[in-house]
């Protein structure tokens, strides 16, 4: 597949002449979708229509058997978002050439030329986006490039920054309810949440992810699934009688987890929006029983924040205030796990209860 317009950039830009960077790869990439160039399918992701396009089919198809979209009755303007490989369009995208720790700076100078993104961790992997509107791109030299944790959640970036418009956030959590009430779980990796949907599920609880969801806040505090895998590490699926031999012949993540969509084996368990009524930070500790405890308020908007460590850098400071306001509505409590996943499962259960008879 060649590109329409061709593409040349020098081999490295700096801070200085990022903008017009940008500006030349919008337009190249406006010109590929408009010629039918790409590979794309148009569909609705949390009620907001968005049209996605890749150079690659296989990549296309990736991205539909891992994102929650819906290609049913699509209303309204949808905005683009490109997952790009640039050897597929002849193009060579530079390398990032400040050796300066600039974010703070490299964000203002794209938002005065009307862009957001991501700051160039890694070595010609660009994510940005048009503030006007919402046209998206992540572009990589080639899809060997792609850092190992895409696969399992693609495009991440580029839905925070189109869901962060209406005052959403894609928080790194999971959650884990009955009947449209439930439990957000946070923590940073290892903590237990991936362990604790799958123990609630396992005992007829219902879910929207274990690993990015989508908190809106817009009527009362909802939590929407973005993603349709979870993933557990061979030891975890061990716990469940029976899930291991349905699951565990998969290859392996680069977490060394089986992904797989849980709708598979627990038919009508992943639901698509659930309202916050508690927030959990589960603790391994391989106790003889689960124990809850409470989380003083400021405590948890802290531990929340934390919980996304390493996640959408820049975002530390709206994060917190968020999460304050979050936190000032739901009450908070850390789980601390025994290895029993029923009794978990029973004691979410159970505090979801008496907190909406409480409400």
């Amino acid at each position: 597949m060649s590109a329409y317009l061709p593409m040349s950039f020098p081999e490295s830009v700096r801070l200085s002449s990022i903008p017009g960077f940008l500006d030349r790869l919008f337009d190249a990439s406006r010109e590929a979708l408009s010629s039918g160039k790409l590979f794309s399918v148009r569909a609705d992701l949390c009620d907001q229509p968005l049209l996605f396009a890749s150079s690659s089919k296989d990549r296309i198809e990736l991205i539909r058997s891992r994102v929650n979209m819906s290609t049913a009755k699509v209303k309204g303007t949808p905005e683009s978002l490109l997952s790009l490989s640039a050897d597929e369009l002849g193009w060579q995208v530079p390398r990032w050439a400040e050796t300066d720790w600039l974010k703070p700076q490299y964000d203002e100078c794209l938002a005065r030329a009307g862009y957001e993104a991501e700051y160039p961790y890694f070595d010609r992997d660009w994510t940005m986006r048009c503030k006007s509107d919402g046209f998206g791109i992540h572009i990589v030299p080639s899809w060997n490039s792609l850092r190992p944790w895409d696969q399992g959640a693609p495009l991440r970036a580029l839905f925070n920054f189109a869901f962060r418009q209406n005052g959403c956030l894609l928080l790194h959590a999971g959650s884990i309810g009955r009947d449209g009430h439930a439990a957000l779980l946070s923590g940073v990796g290892g903590s237990g949440k991936s362990g604790t949907v799958l123990a609630g599920l396992a005992h007829g609880l219902e879910s929207v992810g274990d690993d990015y969801i989508l908190l809106d806040p817009r009527d009362g505090y909802r939590v929407r699934r973005i993603f349709r895998i979870i993933k557990q590490a061979p030891g975890g699926l061990s716990r469940i009688p029976g899930l291991a031999g349905r699951v565990g012949e998969r290859p392996l993540n680069w977490q060394g987890k089986v992904e797989f969509d849980p709708s598979e084996v627990f038919p009508a368990a992943m639901v698509n929006d659930q309202k916050v009524a508690a927030i959990l930070f589960p603790r391994i500790e391989k106790a003889s029983k689960c124990l809850l405890a409470p989380v003083e308020r400021r405590q948890a908007a802290t531990r929340l924040v934390r919980g996304m460590e390493n996640e959408f850098a820049g975002e530390t400071v709206a994060r917190l205030l968020a999460m304050t306001r979050l936190t000032a509505k739901v009450p908070a409590h850390e789980l601390r796990l025994s290895p029993d996943p029923a009794e978990a499962a029973s004691i979410i259960d159970e505090l979801l209860r008496r907190t909406r008879m409480a409400s």
